[in-house]
C-alpha cells in the first residue's frame, strides 16, 4: 500500500521540488507539512510560493492556533503540543505532561526526548523537572540522572583542585612562619 511505502521525510531545502520528487518516486501523494513556530514562517507557508511561472505550491501548515494546548498520554503528540505552545501560558502544565508521557519511551529515545523537552522549557525546566521527580520519586529519569552525575563529578573535581590550592597556600604560609622563627 502507499501508506506503507511513504514515511515522513524531513526536507531541508527546495521543499516543493522535494515533495514532487517523493510523489513521483513512491507513486503516491506526498504532502509537505510546515510546523510553523513563528508568525513569519506561518505567513510564508500559508501564502504559498510560485514554483515556476503560473504554478503555485501551498504546503499544509500547522501553527499554534491549529493545535490545542492540551497534553495527552501520547509522548509524541504532547511533544508537538509543547513545541507549538512553548511560549504560551500553559507551558509548565504541558511540560510536566510531556515529561510524564515520555516515561513510557525506551531509554535512548527517552534521553533524546527529555533533551528536547528541557530545551523547550528553557528557564522553567528545573522547576518542572523537580515537580515531576517529586511526584514520581522511584522513577528513573535517565537524562536528569546523567546530568546530575556529570555535575557531581565536575563539582568533586573542582573541590579537589580547590583543596589542593588551599593546602599549598597554607603549607607555604606555615613554612614562611617557621622560617622566620628560626
Amino acid at each position: 500500500s502507499c501508506h506503507a511505502r511513504c514515511q515522513p521525510v524531513q526536507v531541508p531545502r527546495f521543499e516543493p521540488f522535494a515533495s514532487m520528487a517523493l510523489r513521483l518516486r513512491h507513486r503516491c501523494r506526498s504532502v509537505l507539512l510546515v510546523v510553523a513556530l513563528s508568525p513569519a514562517v506561518e505567513a510564508w507557508a500559508r501564502a504559498g510560493f510560485e514554483v515556476e511561472p503560473g504554478v503555485w505550491y501551498r504546503p499544509r501548515v500547522l501553527a499554534a492556533q491549529d493545535w490545542p494546548a492540551t497534553a495527552t498520554d501520547d509522548p509524541w503528540a504532547t511533544l508537538l503540543t509543547l513545541l507549538l505552545h512553548h511560549k504560551g501560558p500553559a507551558v509548565e502544565e504541558i511540560g510536566r505532561a510531556a515529561i510524564i508521557a515520555g516515561r513510557q519511551l525506551a531509554t535512548p529515545e527517552r534521553r533524546w526526548y527529555e533533551e528536547v523537552v528541557l530545551h523547550l522549557l528553557g528557564p522553567l525546566a528545573r522547576a518542572v523537572y523537580e515537580a515531576v521527580m517529586l511526584r514520581y520519586p522511584d522513577e528513573p529519569f535517565p537524562f536528569v540522572d546523567e546530568m546530575r552525575e556529570k555535575f557531581w563529578q565536575e563539582g568533586r573535581q573542582e573541590g579537589r583542585q580547590e583543596g589542593r590550592q588551599e593546602g599549598r597556600q597554607e603549607g607555604r604560609q606555615e613554612g614562611r612562619q617557621e622560617g622566620r622563627q628560626e
